[in-house]
């Protein structure tokens, strides 16, 4: 993109009646606002996305860089599509976004957020009543085969990721803040949060290429069904992260549920598509539930994770009791 393109690409995003930004995806800074998103936060060009944006210190866990940061990507005018919700302002938006050259031969990202709180006021009510019944399943199936039923229905217009089948990052969490909270609420029931990330899965994408690196994504998923009961929650984060909270566990027992998997990974060879003998790791980062916010779950669980990465990767790092 040229000077004289430049100027009309802005032009055209200060017409757009939402919110629209520009991000060196090799720096994260903001090099360009539409007015409608300088008059909600002023001019902050330069700062980083994920400060300014967001409030966090370190890139969000839902960014798409690693996605869309490629010529191929630019060239070939990839977009995402995801909805993920902002504590700066507690709205959700659905985020819209594509790679691009930008003037200086940078390649970077430009998003349109669309303001969707509205849409999500229905979603919240599901959810929380959904939390309430996965945490008293067991109980409820012996007991009343009406509320089964409803429990059944439930989890079936519970939102899915598209690939893997798991709950998708923004349910994931909605479903877990309200099962959380529940857990808090009784004490008695012990609970771990456990954050999984596959070990160099962009070598396996560029080893084998991406469509085998969708199918180990999808072979993760079904592992994870297999190795965890149905009261706990699982979900595809984004990426290659995914999380777990399961329930009614102490230390020894996420111990050995977590490390029983890390080890079944490990020992695995995959025959995928006409590609024999692949092999991955996982690395895991668990903390026992003390308090019901997400987001602090969240980041001390992503700690104990990338410790666990930059200990060798293939293992588990657990916060004991």
């Amino acid at each position: 993109m040229n000077s004289e393109e430049n100027g009309v690409f802005k032009k055209l995003f200060d017409l757009i009646p939402f919110y629209a930004y520009v991000v060196d995806m090799e720096s994260y800074e903001i090099l360009y606002m539409n007015t409608k998103l300088q008059e909600k936060i002023g001019d902050n060009l330069n700062g980083k996305c994920y400060k300014v944006l967001y409030g966090y210190d370190k890139p969000c866990i839902f960014c798409k860089i690693g996605e869309l940061y490629s010529k191929e990507a630019a060239e070939s005018g990839k977009s995402v599509v995801h909805e993920e919700f902002n504590d700066v302002d507690e709205k959700w938006y659905r985020l819209e976004e594509r790679a691009i050259y930008w003037p200086g031969d940078k390649i970077a990202k430009y998003s349109f957020a669309i303001d969707i709180s509205n849409e999500k006021e229905s979603q919240n009510k599901l959810a929380e009543a959904h939390a309430n019944l996965m945490l008293q399943s067991r109980e409820l199936e012996s007991k009343n085969a009406l509320l089964h039923e409803m429990y059944e229905k439930a989890k079936d217009m519970s939102e899915k990721d598209y690939l893997t089948g798991l709950y998708n990052r923004r349910y994931f969490q909605e479903i877990g803040s309200k099962l959380i909270s529940n857990i808090i609420r009784q004490r008695d029931i012990p609970a771990y949060f456990a954050m999984l990330d596959i070990d160099h899965f962009k070598i396996i994408n560029d080893e084998y290429g991406h469509g085998i690196g969708d199918e180990v994504l999808k072979h993760f998923a079904r592992m994870l069904e297999a190795s965890f009961r149905s009261s706990d929650l699982v979900g595809r984060l984004g990426g290659e992260e995914f999380g777990i909270i399961l329930i009614n566990v102490d230390y020894k027992d996420a111990v050995r549920l977590l490390e029983g998997l890390r080890q079944k990974i490990e020992n695995q060879k995959l025959n995928l598509n006409g590609a024999e003998n692949i092999n991955y790791t996982i690395s895991i980062g668990a903390v026992k539930v003390r308090n019901n916010e997400m987001n602090t779950l969240l980041a001390n669980a992503d700690s104990l994770m990338y410790q666990a990465k930059r200990e060798g990767r293939n293992r588990l790092v657990i916060e004991k009791e």
